[in-house]
């Protein structure tokens, strides 16, 4: 995005941009943009955690997902300082507790790619309790809806023990209260609408599998970042889903532009995204050596962050050894899936499945 410099400062419209930049996957725009609300309006709230966010996923997409890694725990090592000097010097600003807590947050995000579901709650716990401060100083900030949805939703479909240790910590984990939350900050708030979107998508495209909610939550965002490559991968996959195979085919470009184009990972995970959306299609019309052909090379090219498109894939391979009658095979990929040891429901249908199957 080109750059307006206005003929007055405005840190509201630098920020504004900074943000489409960093969501249209343009890092380098977002952080000079960033660097000068930093010269000009040093006590601004939200940028010194936005430059954590873009220094992850610029770490991300160059370098790896373990360089992306340090570059967060890095950027929290300095940006906590500043939040905790900026709180005692101004007490009543209630966005700087936000922030604060929402950095927090990002390290919760290290602990969740490395399963470490405890830390997950330890961090989270830690951003929790300037959050909430949040809320006591401004309700109108709609932004702490987000963390609070979040970290509700997390509860609710993490595992017994991480519940009671959330309980504990005085965590509620109920669902519907936590994409209640998330409605609220995607309707309402200022700049966490855009994740409030993004995670929504997620839970309705692969936990509530409620594909219509799917596609009204990731809509906006495949239209205001056309240069994210992932949004536009949910999108699809939410048609495949739902069975709107023509609207799907005019998106096919725009994959096929998004695998041939950034840098490795981006390109490996849009790849392997489409891949399984071919599988997603080869299984509906019954091409099975179709659906093998497509899943065997996401099995042997996997680079992604996380394991549950990979759990997706054991699961259309097992539910397509299922239709051939060939259920050892089948009970095996369903295994596979079991091992992964994530939150998708997959997990417990494949459980599920190889019981049934054993019993045949």
């Amino acid at each position: 995005m080109a750059f307006i410099y206005p003929d007055e400062f405005n840190s509201s419209i630098v920020l504004d941009q900074a943000i489409t930049d960093l969501y249209n996957y343009e890092f380098n725009d977002s952080k000079i943009k960033l660097d000068l609300i930093k010269k000009e309006d040093p006590l601004n709230p939200i940028a010194p955690f936005l430059n954590i966010v873009v220094e992850w996923l610029y770490n991300q997409t160059q370098y790896g997902y373990a360089e992306s890694y340090e570059a967060i725990i890095n950027g929290l090592n300095n940006t906590i300082p500043i939040y905790k000097k900026l709180i005692k010097k101004y007490p009543e600003n209630a966005q700087y507790y936000l922030y604060l807590g929402s950095s927090y947050g990002l390290k919760a995000r290290v602990s969740l790619a490395k399963k470490e579901w405890f830390d997950v709650l330890s961090s989270g716990y830690k951003g929790y309790k300037y959050i909430l401060k949040t809320n006591k100083l401004d309700k109108t900030i709609y932004d702490y809806y987000l963390p609070i949805g979040l970290l509700e939703y997390f509860l609710c479909i993490s595992s017994r023990p991480v519940q009671m240790g959330g309980k504990i910590m005085g965590f509620d984990s109920d669902c519907d209260v936590g994409k209640s939350n998330l409605e609220l900050a995607l309707e309402k708030s200022k700049y966490s609408w855009i994740e409030a979107s993004n995670i929504l998508t997620y839970i309705y495209l692969y936990f509530e599998r409620d594909y219509e909610n799917a596609l009204r939550t990731i809509g906006p965002l495949v239209e205001n970042f056309p240069g994210h490559p992932f949004f536009t991968f949910l999108k699809a996959e939410a048609l495949a889903k739902s069975g709107h195979w023509e609207e799907l085919d005019s998106l096919r470009p725009r994959l096929e532009f998004f695998v041939k184009n950034g840098t490795f990972l981006q390109k490996n995970e849009c790849e392997l995204k489409l891949k399984y959306i071919n599988a997603i299609y080869a299984f509906e019309i019954q091409d099975f050596d179709i659906v093998f052909e497509n899943t065997d090379w996401i099995i042997n090219n996997y680079h992604m962050e996380f394991d549950w498109l990979l759990g997706l894939t054991y699961m259309i391979r097992g539910q397509t050894f299922d239709k051939l009658n060939m259920q050892n095979l089948a009970i095996k990929e369903y295994h596979s899936v079991v091992k992964l040891n994530n939150y998708f429901p997959e997990i417990d249908e494949a459980k599920e499945l190889i019981k049934l199957l054993g019993k045949r």
